[in-house]
């Protein structure tokens, strides 16, 4: 299995090095349940997670309350775009920016070919909903990802199904549990569901 929580360690090991500042970027926060479990896994000793919760101001007095920037190792998680002018640039100067999304992890690591539409696709709500389920969803993966994969991916993670499922696994989960169904018309999935229909049962 491929997991999402070791693929992202390694790649922020990589992209840090000797550096002790990781500034990054995370638009609609499509990693924040990796954050989180990497938060419950717990952190190498001398290492610090800083999570963006609204305000700036907070990250730099926290650092700079620690008076350990300069000997350990800082990840800054925001879960927004990058502002500008930007309160943190002395931080990016220091150590590293870094603008890392689910779709950029899966482009990076998984060899997706990313478009326009799968960007879309992994925006935001429906990013952090594959990243929550991956393991569960996603655990055959292998490099190179398909778009196929991840419209499979994000109906199993929504519909909480195991994967691989078959579509009377998905009917009858709508069927029994009708509350799954606001789940994909919150997360805007009926565009994939069509999808999927028509290229595995060719229902359009």
């Amino acid at each position: 299995m491929v997991s999402l929580l070791e693929t992202l360690e390694r790649q922020i090991r990589r992209e840090l090095g000797e550096r002790h500042v990781l500034v990054w970027y995370d638009p609609g926060g499509t990693l924040s349940p990796v954050v989180e479990a990497m938060e419950r896994k717990g952190l190498p000793q001398g290492w610090h997670l800083l999570r963006f919760r609204g305000s700036f101001l907070e990250l730099k007095y926290l650092i700079g309350k620690s008076g350990a920037l300069f000997k350990d190792r800082w990840l800054l998680y925001i879960n927004r775009e990058r502002p500008e002018p930007c309160p943190l640039l002395e931080y990016e100067l220091f150590g590293v920016r870094w603008d890392k999304t689910l779709a950029d992890l899966l482009a990076d690591s998984f060899q997706l070919s990313l478009t326009l539409p799968l960007r879309r696709i992994l925006a935001g709500e429906r990013g952090k909903t594959l990243a929550a389920a991956w393991d569960r969803v996603m655990s055959q993966a292998t490099p190179p990802l398909q778009p196929e994969e991840l419209d499979r991916g994000l109906l199993a993670a929504a519909l909480a199904l195991e994967a691989p499922f078959t579509w009377e696994d998905a009917i009858v989960r709508i069927l029994i549990q009708p509350d799954v169904l606001k789940t994909l018309q919150r997360l805007e999935l009926a565009e994939v569901w069509s999808r999927l229909l028509e290229r595995e049962m060719g229902l359009k």
